[in-house]
């Protein structure tokens, strides 16, 4: 035993120093801004998933000005604006602007007053107005107010199913221009609003939601 301690003691004085011991490794942190990128990531990510989609803006009709009770609604009396609507309430999509062209105000209605459906309804009488939208080379150059006018079925869209008429036939040969205006939504659409007997007026709107009306002047 005497001898062991002897050795250890003579390997002790040999070296100089005592044994040392392993250095403990040492983690790497990943930097702050990464983390605080991939922590923004996942917070767009956990909003867009938990915001309600009829919380999100959309595009909406909403009155320019003030109109009166059984007033006729023209493309100057809307505007387009972008609101993020509760789930459940009623609005007129912007898309919907020529639909709305036409009709009359079922009651006054203040300015920047938000559009919904029971806002406006069909003219009464023995005559309807009804609204679409046309885009260059669908209506002649100059049409106005006051203008008398056919309407024909044009060719269908790329994409949309077409009505089930042929091409060229004439669904209004007598149609009264009511009101000419540029879309709030499309500079390069206009509204036109066109007078027409209650037996075309179906036709015509179904026209309309096709995009397949063609205005030509009457002869």
């Amino acid at each position: 035993m005497t001898g062991t301690q002897s050795n250890t003691r003579t390997t002790f004085e040999t070296n100089g120093h005592a044994p040392t011991k392993a250095e403990p490794k040492v983690r790497r942190s990943p930097p702050p801004l990464a983390i605080g990128l991939v922590v923004a990531a996942l917070a767009f990510g956990v909003f867009v998933v938990l915001t309600p989609r009829a919380a999100r803006s959309v595009p909406v009709l909403v009155l320019r000005h003030s109109v009166a009770a059984g007033d006729l609604l023209s493309a100057g009396d809307l505007r387009v604006v972008s609101l993020a609507v509760p789930r459940g309430m009623a609005t007129v999509p912007a898309a919907a602007e020529a639909s709305v062209v036409g009709q009359v105000a079922q009651s006054a209605l203040g300015a920047g007053s938000l559009l919904v459906p029971s806002s406006y309804g069909p003219p009464n009488g023995t005559e309807s107005v009804v609204g679409v939208s046309l885009k260059p080379g669908e209506y002649p150059p100059g049409l106005s107010a006051g203008d008398r006018v056919e309407v024909l079925v044009g060719p269908a869209q790329s994409g949309v199913p077409g009505v089930m008429v042929p091409v060229g036939t004439v669904v209004a040969p007598g149609a009264l221009v009511t009101s000419v205006a540029a879309s709030a939504s499309d500079p390069n659409v206009v509204l036109v609003g066109l007078e027409v007997v209650p037996a075309e007026a179906l036709g015509l709107a179904e026209l309309g939601a096709t995009g397949q009306a063609v205005v030509v002047a009457e002869r």
